[in-house]
């Protein structure tokens, strides 16, 4: 009953999106799937082999989805790497049990942190990710005498279908907070919903970084989750919900 008809945007992509959906439905809260990024499988050429690498990095839940040929292949038993739970979880179910991943801030900057990544010199890393983004972990790692290797198995694109249901609840105001755990899937919600104006609806977002370019952005009531893991979107929804709903009265 925590999150009792509270309305929810959530724009994450698929499985994720689905999944986080799921979980706030049985938290008795009403979720709208608006998914700002669709993801599509690349395949990797045919002479990628992750047994030449001494550390794997996996930095999104997606990198693991699409590797899953190469990891079946996998022998030399490198040292696998998560950037947050929910990659580290997906890992796990494909019985890759030995995965190191950051205690709490579950980005780049986390990673780079850990201590295994700093004695590197010399040493073979590839990171498998999506198509394009920041190279701030791949310059890092290179930087510190690794030799790095980005494998591309994903990439992300506007979806092409967005659901006119969701358009309709942003344009009639009927969305609580709208839930975006990444800059590009902000910045895709605001292209997508063009012209309706969102700027005035409460936004959740996961990290300092969103929330300086969201208030840029002209948003105006932003409100931050520690990080993009379920359970503290879960937490921080269900700690905001009151809040939320005393606004939405008094505004009536």
């Amino acid at each position: 009953m925590e999150l009792k008809n509270l309305k929810v945007l959530i724009t994450k992509p698929s499985p994720a999106g689905y999944n986080l959906c799921a979980l706030i439905e049985q938290h008795d809260g009403k979720p709208t799937y608006f998914p700002t990024i669709e993801i599509t499988p690349i395949t990797p050429p045919a002479e990628t082999d992750l047994n030449k690498f001494k550390k794997l990095i996996f930095i999104s839940r997606n990198a693991v989805i699409h590797s899953k040929q190469l990891l079946e292949n996998l022998k030399n038993h490198p040292k696998i790497f998560a950037v947050g739970p929910a990659t580290c979880d997906t890992l796990k179910s494909l019985a890759i049990d030995q995965v190191t991943t950051p205690d709490k801030d579950f980005t780049t900057q986390g990673l780079l942190a850990l201590k295994e990544l700093n004695s590197i010199k010399d040493e073979k890393i590839a990171i498998i990710k999506g198509e394009g983004g920041l190279d701030i972990l791949h310059d890092s790692l290179k930087e510190r005498g690794a030799h790095v290797k980005d494998i591309i198995v994903y990439k992300r694109s506007l979806p092409k279908n967005p659901n006119t249901v969701a358009l309709d609840m942003l344009r009639e105001k009927k969305i609580d907070i709208i839930v975006c755990t990444s800059l590009e899937i902000l910045q895709n919600l605001l292209f997508l919903t063009r012209p309706i104006s969102l700027q005035n609806v409460p936004l959740l977002v996961v990290s300092e970084r969103i929330k300086v370019e969201a208030k840029k952005l002209g948003f105006t009531r932003i409100y931050l989750a520690n990080n993009a893991s379920q359970s503290v979107i879960i937490a921080k929804l269900i700690e905001l919900k009151d809040q939320l709903c005393q606004a939405k009265i008094i505004k009536k």
